[in-house]
């Protein structure tokens, strides 16, 4: 009794519920704080921290055993009790009449549609759709390997981010990558009205060799290659500068994060204390009437290139404008701008379960499908009991219950005994 009350416990709907709020309560409090980022500090609570895990594996086992009770109780077959007909949909009672008033119920379940009829001992059973729970098994399977899979990805997930310009052979996560070239759709100039920028990028491609292979990559969904995914998550300028400094010959390639056109990028270290600025700059201005827009040179940039001196903070930093192929000085630096180019960051991650990820939601997805088709299968049942002064009959069905309780008023008129018409009266009798 004990354990039997545990089960339905561990698969009622209640606790279904209760489990989904609790799991989803977290991230819906790290919305409304404010939190930086709400989703990654849920999901590193849910499958990294002992009460996330426990909770989650608290509505997988809500899940699985809900999928098998369903699958039992509508393959097995249970006693007949004259409660269990009064649970049904529509029931009634029946008293006896002719030779076989059981056997007579089962011809007219057969006349019902009723294809089987189980007949045990004193009662009978018919079932039809009694596989009309495999769209909700379908979908719990599906659920259950996305949630394992989703937990088995964070713990065997490797990722690393690298970057990759013409020329430059990279390693990531064991293997060698090799930029071919970049598909960035950039104009050669953008020209910006007003102080609020409007550029935007179109989609951006890198065909990317690795072992021997050529690969399309984009900012979109991943690129699978050879075991790992690839997708590109930034792109910037790249800037060759060749100079002197300090008695020392440079020869760098420096990448510049200056988009959207106005922005500026402090990465250049020329010592310990001087470093050195980019700042993409319009190359002419445009003005028509009151309208005025600043013309920015993509293809042929030109950048206002400040050395700061962090031992001087108060010191203002010295500038001029230069563009690639232009030779300057700038604080006692020799500097010369080679012919720019583009750079992409590329996240690089390899992941065992992704395949189990597309499993389960293929899964999901065609169960949401099997499950229209059930309207047309679904499940319908009878039982009958014979007592010692009557027959017991119920039905049930899953859908269209009006429909079900009209189509048992017909199988329960078909039951009751005809009506005996009244003999003749005798014309003879009739005169005397």
């Amino acid at each position: 009794m004990i354990l039997s009350s545990a089960i339905r416990l561990m698969c009622s709907r209640w606790l279904t519920t209760t489990l989904i709020i609790a799991i989803a309560a977290p991230y819906i409090y790290g919305v409304g704080m404010g939190a930086p980022d709400p989703y990654g500090a849920w999901t590193a609570f849910l499958l990294d921290t002992t009460p996330g895990l426990a909770l989650y594996a608290a509505l997988g086992l809500n899940i699985a055993m809900t999928g098998i009770r369903a699958a039992w109780l509508k393959l097995t077959h249970h006693s007949i009790m004259p409660e269990t007909i009064a649970r049904m949909d529509a029931h009634a009672e029946i008293g006896l009449h002719g030779p076989d008033p059981l056997g007579a119920a089962v011809q007219g379940l057969r006349r019902a549609g009723y294809r089987k009829v189980d007949v045990i001992g004193t009662s009978a059973f018919a079932q039809r759709g009694k596989y009309s729970f495999l769209p909700g098994l379908v979908l719990r399977a599906g659920l259950l390997i996305l949630m394992g899979a989703a937990l088995a990805s964070t713990q065997l997930r490797q990722a690393e981010e690298v970057v990759l310009y013409e020329g430059l052979h990279a390693q990531a996560l064991g293997r060698e990558l090799n930029l071919k070239d970049i598909e960035n759709g950039m104009p050669e100039t953008f020209i910006q009205v007003g102080g609020k920028s409007t550029f935007r990028l179109s989609e951006v491609s890198a065909r990317i060799y690795s072992e021997g292979r050529s690969y399309t990559v984009t900012g979109g969904f991943p690129t699978e290659a050879n075991g790992i995914y690839l997708r590109i998550t930034h792109m910037g300028l790249l800037q060759p500068i060749i100079g002197q400094a300090l008695n020392a010959a440079f020869d760098w390639n420096v990448l510049l994060d200056v988009l959207p056109p106005g922005k500026t990028d402090d990465e250049t270290v020329l010592s310990s204390d001087v470093s050195l600025s980019f700042t993409l700059i319009p190359a002419s201005t445009i003005a028509n009437g009151l309208v005025a827009g600043k013309v920015f040179e993509l293809r042929d940039p030109l950048y206002r290139l400040d050395l700061i001196d962090a031992s001087a903070p108060e010191a203002v930093p010295e500038s001029v404008n230069a563009g690639p192929g232009e030779s300057t000085t700038l604080g006692g630096v020799d500097l010369t701008l080679g012919t720019a180019g583009n750079y992409v960051r590329v996240m690089v991650v390899s992941d065992p379960a992704i395949w189990w990820l597309y499993a389960g939601l293929a899964i999901t997805m065609a169960s949401l499908v099997l499950g229209l088709t059930r309207l047309f299968w679904y499940e319908r049942r009878a039982c009958v009991l014979r007592t010692y002064d009557a027959i017991l009959i119920g039905q049930t069905e899953e859908f269209y219950k009006k429909w079900g309780i009209w189509k048992f008023q017909r199988l329960k008129a078909g039951l009751l005994p005809t009506p005996a018409e009244p003999e003749p009266e005798d014309p003879g009798r009739a005169k005397k």
